[in-house]
């Protein structure tokens, strides 16, 4: 059995909304560790959104189909419909 798979993979662009730590004050306060004396200073956070550019891939299927009979298959027929797509 053959199997064809053709899919269009295209980058598409996007902003995105993000926060972000525009300030970090040390406080009085201390955070106790689990594992030992370690204490950890806490700190209040002040923060911003801002809209960042991103990508994403995006696949697109095209084609899919299993030939069972693998004399059927003809790659000249397969290579004329995948010029045919573009077309679309």
């Amino acid at each position: 059995m053959i199997k064809v798979t053709i899919e269009r993979v295209t980058t598409e662009k996007y902003n995105e909304i993000k926060n972000f730590i525009t300030k970090s004050t040390p406080t009085d306060k201390h955070d106790q560790s689990e594992y030992g004396n370690n204490r950890k200073v806490l700190c209040t956070e002040e923060f911003a959104t801002r809209e960042v550019p991103m990508e994403r891939t995006v696949r697109t299927l095209l084609l899919s189909q299993e030939i069972p009979v693998e004399e059927s298959f003809n790659l000249a027929r397969v290579i004329i419909a995948v010029n045919g797509l573009n077309e679309e």
